[in-house]
């Protein structure tokens, strides 16, 4: 009896330890990347013109594949995959919430700063993280 009660145990336990490994790799796959940042600077690359700062209330958020850029005033926000390969973040289709509608990326151009998809990422930690891409140079503090 007692052999069962031990084999029993040690399937339940290789069980658990599998599923903590498995769960494990949604947790964290973008590294600093992952979470919320909050935009203290949007500015023109062309002439440094500051188009949205901190009081502007942008947020990007970042989790897995999946980006949500939203403004706090409004109730309009907007989803997007996204590839973090390197020091570049590539952008894909971009959906509108909450009717989850297909729009053109430039439509998030102007107040969000993205351009054609492609960013450089040209620093990224735990705290800060600033984007260039051709028309934008985009500055974030952790939140």
């Amino acid at each position: 009896m007692r052999k069962v009660h031990n084999k029993s145990f040690i399937y339940i336990l290789l069980f658990l330890i599998g599923a903590i490994f498995a769960s494990c790799d949604k947790l964290d796959k973008n590294g600093d990347l992952d979470g919320a940042w909050q935009l203290t600077s949007l500015q023109r690359s062309e002439d440094g013109t500051v188009v949205a700062d901190k009081n502007s209330r942008i947020f990007y958020y970042f989790k897995l594949d999946l980006m949500e850029l939203r403004e706090v005033s409004d109730t309009m926000y907007y989803l997007a995959r996204f590839k973090h390969i390197g020091d570049s973040l590539i952008i894909g289709p971009v959906y509108q919430s909450p009717f989850d509608s297909l729009v053109a990326i430039s439509s998030v151009n102007e107040k969000f700063g993205i351009d054609d998809g492609h960013m450089h990422i040209n620093r990224l930690n735990s705290n800060d993280l600033i984007l260039e891409n051709k028309r934008y140079k985009i500055t974030f503090r952790k939140f």
